[in-house]
């Protein structure tokens, strides 16, 4: 699915870019679309998720914690693919800069939450799923606020209208 977010925001960025403003197409339906991305992800996450961590290896004595961080963690699936996602469509519309800040803002939250969370509060595992997730809020709030502002045509309530035409508009 992150591999989804990229290929949907690559894709709308090669389209954004190459056409210099002739053929200008507003970010809304690809940011949908990865955000909808994310809520599959965190349902796939839910319902397989002692599979998936037996899978990718984790042993018995470790189960619990991981079930624990996960559980909360795929919570922000949609946000973290909307940003990873967004970056590339911020960065598409001419603003670098501001496509790193959201990125490094959200990894500076976690950063200084988890400590706070883990340590300060003796949540444990899940003070710092909850410190990654709201860093993951927080960035994707910054992209989302971007996108509403977006040169080539801001995110509107009618990009939320699911249509056929965004599969091949992306």
């Amino acid at each position: 699915f992150q591999v989804e977010a990229s290929s949907v925001a690559h894709g709308h960025a090669v389209v954004q870019t190459s056409h210099c403003g002739v053929m200008r197409r507003p970010a809304g339906p690809s940011a949908v679309m990865m955000f909808g991305s994310g809520i599959v992800l965190f349902l796939i996450a839910e319902l397989f998720l002692d599979p998936m961590l037996i899978f990718f290896g984790s042993p018995d004595n470790v189960l619990g914690l991981a079930r624990e961080y996960v559980r909360i963690v795929a919570v922000g699936f949609p946000f973290l693919i909307l940003t990873s996602g967004g970056a590339h469509l911020v960065r598409a519309d001419g603003s670098p800069n501001y496509s790193m800040a959201c990125n490094l803002t959200g990894a500076l939250i976690n950063t200084i939450l988890d400590p706070i969370l883990i340590f300060g509060f003796k949540m444990g595992m899940t003070g710092a799923a909850l410190a990654t997730i709201t860093g993951q809020i927080i960035s994707a709030f910054l992209v989302f606020r971007y996108l509403r502002h977006y040169k080539a045509g801001p995110f509107t309530r009618e990009h939320l209208r699911p249509k056929m035409v965004y599969l091949g508009y992306a």
